[in-house]
């Protein structure tokens, strides 16, 4: 191969890397927790929460809009007794999987001690048990 080609080579792929590193610089965003979040006390805008729905009641309403309204608390917090603990409203549909201890990753705004979320995020049950099936030779079926 000739020496050009090679050049030319490294030079295309320094420049997508530098478009890859550049873009995902652009909408990367570190995700807070809620301890983080209250320690700061300021109002913050744009903010990625990472957070627990907690066991305090979770309100929906649909009309005259959809509303959601709930707690947040650390993901990792194993007692609620000395858990910080922040409250959430979202506008918007509720996600079918939205349940109390659910981890949920929101996107918002933090005023005066609220989380204004614009997103809401829910994850996967963590233990994922797939369909039981009967075994047609015990049912008797041939």
């Amino acid at each position: 191969m000739k020496p050009r080609f090679i050049i030319a080579g490294f030079l295309l792929i320094f420049a997508i890397s530098l478009f890859v590193l550049a873009t995902t610089k652009k909408t990367s965003k570190a995700v807070m927790t809620v301890r983080e979040l209250v320690k700061l006390n300021q109002d913050l805008p744009n903010v990625r929460l990472g957070a627990r729905v907690a066991t305090a009641a979770i309100e929906y309403q649909t009309t005259p809009e959809f509303k959601l309204s709930f707690e947040a608390t650390d993901a990792g917090s194993k007692d609620l007794a000395t858990a910080v603990v922040i409250p959430v409203t979202y506008r918007g549909i509720k996600p079918d999987t939205f349940q109390t201890g659910r981890d949920v990753i929101l996107e918002g705004d933090f005023r005066q001690g609220r989380f204004e979320a614009k997103t809401l995020l829910t994850q996967c049950p963590s233990k994922y048990e797939p369909p039981t099936y009967s075994n047609p030779s015990q049912t008797g079926s041939n």
